[in-house]
């Protein structure tokens, strides 16, 4: 995941990276919670999502927690819920304080390790890490973040590799360079490359959200984003400020 702070608003992009096993997610569509409207595509294992955004001009993004490779193994499989279910949930509040705060008296324990990521209507982004039992606030987190079951450690750091070097080439564009940076195959396509690919896993979307005073816009992709990047018109809400 990365983002993009600009005059007015921001951006958010994101590659959803899924096993070939997984249903297929449905499109963005406009939803409600707590009587506020977002912005979502659904998960359609379990109906819950993995990025949103709402009228408020707030945009959550929901990544799984690893910190080394062994990490999938210290969580069993069962007894836990769905991870999306929480962030759709989240979606009605109104300000990011309110969100942290209601985090803060969620049971966490109901969920696998989770990193996520909240945007307030500036783009400024606050990162609650989930991970191992642990709750963690890092009030300004860098990019990209990364996630990976696949040897975790080293999947990061050649992915950030990528980003700096991305970041030569695309001085002066810094909207192509993350659009870039989410097609990338660098070192090579596969399980390392930024759009992934593995035998048994591979990136199945990408996710543009673009927030400004007036409205939110998302821009979505139901393929791996090597495939071409969102066409036709975004899904639009109007903001509620």
């Amino acid at each position: 995941m990365t983002w993009l702070v600009r005059p007015g608003g921001y951006d958010v992009f994101f590659n959803r990276d899924e096993r070939r096993t997984r249903k297929p997610a449905a499109p963005p569509s406009v939803a409600s919670a707590g009587g506020t409207r977002f912005v979502a595509p659904l998960d359609g294992d379990f109906g819950g999502s993995w990025i949103a955004v709402n009228e408020h001009g707030l945009t959550l993004a929901l990544q799984n927690g690893y910190v080394v490779l062994d990490d999938v193994a210290h969580e069993p499989p069962q007894g836990f819920e769905s991870r999306g279910l929480l962030l759709t949930s989240l979606a009605g509040a109104r300000s990011k304080s309110e969100m942290l705060r209601r985090l803060e008296t969620e049971d966490l324990h109901r969920f696998r390790s989770f990193l996520l990521t909240l945007f307030d209507a500036d783009g400024a982004p606050s990162l609650v890490r989930w991970l191992r039992g642990a709750r963690e606030l890092d009030p300004a987190p860098s990019m990209p973040l990364v996630s990976s079951s696949f040897e975790t450690l080293d999947v990061r750091r050649s992915r950030e590799q990528v980003f700096r070097d991305l970041t030569v080439e695309h001085p002066d564009d810094p909207l192509e360079l993350r659009l870039a940076y989410h097609e990338s195959h660098r070192p090579a396509r596969g399980p390392a490359s930024v759009c992934m690919h593995r035998p048994e896993a591979h990136t199945v979307s990408f996710s543009r959200v673009e927030v400004d005073p007036r409205e939110v816009r998302f821009h979505y992709a139901a393929h791996s984003p090597c495939h071409g990047r969102p066409q036709g018109e975004p899904v639009k809400l109007p903001r509620a400020d």
